[in-house]
Order: structure tokens, then sequence, then C-alpha cells
């Protein structure tokens, strides 16, 4: 879906996909007072009965109602088009928690908006420039938080957020930010478990209209595992879940046993459930992964989701997850080492901990995690909370130690900067508490959600997260951190909550996700080592050789842990020759 706004009046263009975009005129009859375009899904509306296949219809009308505060009354994945006929006015902007993507770019004469970045770069008159800036935030922690984009001139609209054009008036407006005002509310053990099962059942249920038939993945952890046992609650009969399994190569996974509780799962909910076995070729797919999702991505999750989808669509045409889940309750490991480090990190100690992070740990994959685990906090333990979060990704593998000081020695940015003006917003917050604000302002919508939403509508499929209903988020900002982290229990209060309606294995298992043998891959794969070879290095001309060939020396005898940077590397390689390489 996209829209060209000359800044000289007269009709915007517009494009919508056909069957994945609705569209309504109100009045249906008569001259056009509103005409307005969706694309993906309304959650829910105030005060009104939702029906599917009216969302255009039904944020008309209380656009009509309401104007631009009508966007606070609906919740969903969607983003829109509004041409005001009334006055010549057209907005376009996207959903509370950013789970569709859009992008907008300025001219002297127009404005463009469009929900990819292909859209959008086929309608400006020249292509842009690689932002170097971005190029290095990507490096740096993972993605590129919006409203920046890999193109200078390009912008990301943030979650929540909607651009209005009135003639050579633009305006950027923000409508929605998830609840941090530090008011904790005290409840009862039970009374809190009820209303989580309440929020995760209502977040479920207002997702089931928005396709004829379900399926959802199934990784075995505590998040994706609620949702099948919701979404078995709301629909009645059963339905098709996945799980990826990269077979021999599970073992260089954070937890090969996985497959064992996601099965548990699946028996006790009767679902038809599935294991795709992908296979070590998998990485093949990843230019067109990179492509599909129109930025380079940081770990293997990706690829996991691609398998996944792609079985979906042959039994199914939506598709429920569990992302989210680890934001409102605390369930990263992140989260965990965050809580600690406020309780440990002027102990004595810490300087035996990083003389043993430094010690081999022969072909022991546990304790070699272990002590990356180790290196990784030892890097950081001193850091503000703005560079934490930076550095939480690649800890001691450093961005700016092999890119070239003459490319990118004058930047206009950190990026450290959004995140600390993010921070500016909730200095009162207590640690945890504004990591989980980060967290839903900048993680999820740009390094989480993109992806899966990117590869539905690639696969055509409707993606739903319940975790991340806007309702469901509000309200877990409103518990107490210990409700979240209590010791080294993560996701205490949701454990809670569901103890008793999921297999006990589920309960104590530790965080797994969506991953992928990414360290095997960097170490032995043959288009990863095209990618990072000295003369592709060299042509490209933005990093030194040297310090990648040393970073994968390093990985590979297992001194240090670089394969997420090189992975990181490979994809931008990917990217480069796909969106700026070619015409």
């Amino acid at each position: 879906m996209y829209a060209a706004v000359s800044k000289h009046g007269g009709a915007p263009l517009l494009s919508l996909p056909v069957g994945s975009a609705q569209r309504a005129v109100i009045p249906a009859t008569g001259p056009p007072t509103i005409d307005i375009a969706i694309e993906g899904h309304l959650g829910s509306a105030s005060g009104i009965q939702m029906q599917r296949g009216r969302d255009a219809a039904i944020l008309g009308e209380l656009y009509l109602a309401h104007g631009l505060a009508s966007l606070k009354k609906v919740d969903g994945s969607f983003a829109f088009l509004i041409v005001d006929h009334r006055d010549g006015s057209v907005h376009a902007g996207i959903d509370k928690l950013g789970q569709s993507l859009a992008y907008v770019s300025e001219t002297p004469d127009e404005v463009v908006f469009a929900t990819t970045l292909a859209e959008l770069l086929s309608l400006l008159p020249s292509k842009p420039n690689v932002d170097l800036s971005s190029v290095f935030e990507f490096l740096s922690q993972g993605w590129v938080i919006s409203p920046n984009s890999m193109f200078e001139g390009v912008e990301k609209l943030r979650p929540g957020s909607f651009v209005t054009c009135r003639g050579s008036h633009v305006e950027r407006v923000g409508y929605y930010e998830p609840l941090h005002d530090g008011v904790f509310v005290t409840r009862q053990r039970e009374e809190l478990s009820q209303e989580i099962r309440r929020h995760l059942h209502a977040a479920v249920r207002r997702g089931v209209p928005w396709s004829d038939s379900w399926s959802a993945f199934l990784s075995g952890g505590l998040d994706s595992s609620s949702v099948v046992y919701a979404l078995s609650e709301a629909i009645g009969h059963p339905f098709p879940t996945f799980y990826g399994s990269f077979g021999n190569l599970d073992r260089y996974m954070a937890l090969p046993d996985e497959e064992r509780v996601a099965r548990a799962v699946a028996d006790r909910f009767r679902t038809d459930h599935s294991v795709l076995t992908i296979g070590s070729d998998a990485i093949d797919r990843v230019p067109e992964i990179v492509r599909l999702i129109e930025e380079p991505i940081y770990d293997g999750g990706p690829i996991v989701v691609d398998a996944v989808m792609r079985e979906a669509k042959t039994r199914a045409d939506g598709v429920m997850t569990g992302i989210g889940g680890d934001f409102l309750f605390g369930g990263e490991r992140r989260h965990l080492l965050i809580s600690l480090l406020d309780h440990t990190r002027n102990l004595p100690g810490w300087q035996l901990a990083g003389r043993l992070a430094a010690l081999p740990t022969a072909r022991s994959a546990w304790l070699t995690r272990l002590r990356f685990d180790m290196q990784r906090t030892v890097s950081i333990r001193e850091l503000s909370m703005g560079d934490f979060y930076v550095r939480r990704l690649h800890g001691a593998v450093h961005a700016d130690s092999f890119c070239k000081p003459s490319v990118f020695g004058d930047l206009e940015r950190s990026p450290v900067d959004k995140i600390n003006a993010c921070l500016d917003e909730v200095v009162t917050l207590d640690s945890l508490t504004k990591l989980l604000y980060l967290d839903f302002r900048l993680l999820t919508p740009d390094g989480l959600t993109r992806d899966v939403v990117a590869l539905g509508r690639a696969h055509d499929l409707t993606v739903c997260n319940p975790y991340l209903d806007s309702e469901f988020v509000d309200f877990s900002m409103t518990m107490s951190p210990r409700e979240k982290v209590r010791g080294f229990t993560q996701k205490y209060a949701l454990r809670k909550a569901i103890r008793g309606y999921l297999p006990a294995d589920v309960l104590k298992k530790k965080k797994g996700g969506l991953g992928a043998p990414i360290r095997w891959w960097v170490n032995h794969d043959d288009l990863v080592a095209e990618h990072l070879s000295r003369e592709v290095v060299e042509e490209r001309g933005m990093f030194d050789y040297q310090e990648i060939a040393q970073m994968r020396d390093d990985t590979l005898t297992e001194r240090r842990d670089c394969s997420l940077m090189l992975w990181s590397l490979f994809t931008l390689e990917s990217w480069m020759r796909q969106f700026v390489d070619k015409g």
C-alpha cells in the first residue's frame, strides 16, 4: 500500500495491494467526506462491535466522530491512510506497538508513504544514499531504531504515530506510548494470576476473527505454549502447531531439548503438531529472507520463522506467536542480568569472574556458553543503562574495532543517542522497568515484529501477537518488577498464573526461543565465507578485513564469541547487494 501526496494540492495517488488491504469511502453515497484504507486488522475499537472485513469502515466512522483522537481507541496490527476531503489533509500511520510496517520520505514536491521499502524507493526520483549512522547502529546493537532507516531521508514510522500532510505543511505526531508512570498496583497472588489469564484470553480472542483458520508457533517456551493454551480455549478444535528443528545442529542451540517440551504441550492440547527439520542448507535462504524483511538481520530467528510460515500456509491462513511475552514479564536473560547487577554490582569477586571468563573450556558446549556469558557480563557491568542496552548483544565485541574511521569517523548520531532520549522519559523508574520500557519502544517494533510481519506478508499469512495487545502491555507496566524477576526466577507472575494449565516441564524450562546454529554457520558455511572474504570486504571498503578475520578465528577457536557480529556483517553484505548494488 502506498500514497504519494503533492505539496501543491490535488488528489493523492493511492495504490492498494489486491486482497491484503481494505478501502472505505464515507459516506457510502454522495460526495465523499473521508476516504480511508487499512492494511492489516483492528483488534478492538472502543464502543463499536468489530466485524471482519469492516476494519476500514470502522476506523472511518470513528475518525468522523472523534478525529485523529480515534486512533487511541483502536488496537490491532495495521497501517492506515486517511484522506479527509473536508480540508484536503492526508494522514498515514501505523498501530500502537508497531506490528505493521510503514515508511515515509519527503521531497521538495511531495510526501511518499508506503508499507514496504521497495514500494517507497520505486516512487522516489532517485535512490537515496545509505545512512552510515544506521549501518553503525545496526552493527552495534542489532537493529535500526525508527524513525531512521538504512537510507538517508527515508523514515520508518514510529509505533503509535502518523504523519499528516496538508499542502506544504507536514507534521509527525505520536498518539501512543506504553504506560510508564511508575505507579505499580499491589494485587493479591490469585487476583494477579486471574488478571494475567484474563488479559491473555482476551488478546487471543480479539485476534481470532482476523483469519478463518489458525496455526501457532510452538517452541516449548512459556510464551508460545501459553498462547497455544489460550487459542485452544478460544476456538475449541484442533489446529496446527509447528516446531523448527535443525537436526544434528541443535547441539549448537541454547536448549537442545525444547522439541520434547513442545511435543508435551501439543499432546496436552491435542494440536496437529509438526516438527520441521531445517537443514544446514537453510542458510541459502538468507538472501531472500533479507530481501523480504528489507533490513539486515542480527540473528537466525527469521530462518525458523520463514520455514514455519512456508509450512503453515499450506494448512492455515493465520499464525499466532508468543512474541512480546518476554517484555511483559521479564523473560530475557538481560532482564535477569540487570536485576542481578543491581544487587551485586558492588560486591567483591568480579575480578575473579573476569579471570574465569578467560579460561579455555575444551569442547564442552555448555561450559563454552557459560564462559561467553561471563565475558559479556564482566564487559557490561560498569556501563550506563544506555550503553548497556547497546552492548547487551555483542558484549566486548565493538563495531568501532573494524569500522574504518575514514568511512564512519564523523557520524551524525551515536547508537546510544535515541536510547538515552527514551531513558529521559523514565528517569524515575527502576532499572528493570526502564529496560522493559526500552524493549517495547525500541526493540519490539524494529528488532522483532518487523521480521514476523514482513515474512507473514510474504507468505500471505495473517500474524497475531497476543502479548503485544496494548491493553495487555499497559497492564503489565502496572506490575512491580518483583512480580517479573524474583531472585533467579524470571516471569515469576506469569509462571504462577499459568501453573496447572501447562505441562510442568514448560514451567521448569529455561529461556530458549527461536534460534539457529549461527556459530556453526559463521565457522563452516561457504556462503558466509564468501560474503566475508578479503576480496568482498576490501571491495566494499567499509571495514577492516584483518579485524574481521581475527573475529572469525577467535570464534572458531572459542577464545571469544563473535558469532552474532559476524552474522550481522554477513546479512549486511547481503542487504547491500540487493538494495544498494542493484539498480
